[in-house]
């Protein structure tokens, strides 16, 4: 219940329509009279479950309050502890990473400052600086505190060139995709995956190719002069 888990209407509502004056102090796990509370934010999402970051045992199942996408509960254990989220969407499960289990890394003087805009050390506390300890055993360890966002790493040679990329979210851009947070915990170690450029390469990798046609083609479809401009013609598996 609302009352029981230290959630107020105007919470939820704050939440949702993303502008609540301190997600990061909101949603996430928190410690309350009633033990480990869980709050996360997946509009759309059929059913959000706590799940143990080692196991990927399901811990808890958190309630969608009032159907407004921000979904609450209680989970086992007094003290924070590492956890992933396994969310429910229409196409399926997905396992994602909840972006507010990590703190935030700027402190409220710093936040204060910066909005009045006279930090005098802002240089310090915003864009890439070398640390250290940047790489860590496992996405459990925290190893550093700011960085760049998105890495690419290119080499040139003869034969053409060669990435590596290496972004703190995921391939999709859509909020509920399950590719949304799918690149995370390689990000927060330093790994990359491999940037293919070349038509070759992404052909031999590709998992699925759709080709098209311009409106007036025949092809396998059999479509003809009244198709859309452009109609997808066959997708090889």
């Amino acid at each position: 219940m609302l009352e029981n888990q230290n959630v107020g209407p105007s919470d939820i509502a704050a939440i949702a329509a993303a502008e609540h004056q301190d997600p990061f102090g909101f949603l996430g796990m928190h410690r309350t009279r009633q033990g480990l509370v869980v709050r996360a934010i997946q509009p759309g999402a059929r059913k959000v479950e706590v799940i143990e970051r080692g196991s990927g045992r399901a811990l808890a199942t958190l309630a969608n309050v009032q159907d407004s996408g921000v979904f609450v509960g209680t989970v086992p254990g007094n003290e924070p502890f590492p956890y992933r989220l396994r969310v429910t969407w229409p196409q399926g499960p997905a396992e994602i990473e909840d972006p507010y289990a990590f703190p935030p890394l700027l402190g409220d003087v710093d936040v204060y400052l910066l909005a009045e805009g006279n930090h005098l050390e802002a240089w310090k506390k915003l864009g890439a600086h070398p640390v250290a300890g940047v790489r860590a055993d496992s996405v459990d360890g925290f190893m550093f505190d700011h960085g760049a966002a998105h890495r690419l790493i290119s080499e040139a040679s003869p034969t053409g060139v060669r990435s590596t990329i290496s972004i703190p979210g995921g391939t999709s851009g859509v909020l509920g995709s399950p590719d949304y947070f799918n690149l995370l915990p390689g990000w927060l170690v330093n790994e990359g995956f491999p940037l293919l450029i070349r038509a070759n390469e992404v052909h031999a990798n590709a998992a699925s190719i759709t080709k098209f046609l311009p409106a007036g083609k025949v092809g396998k479809t059999g479509l003809g002069t009244n198709a859309r401009s452009m109609q997808q013609l066959v997708t090889e598996q």
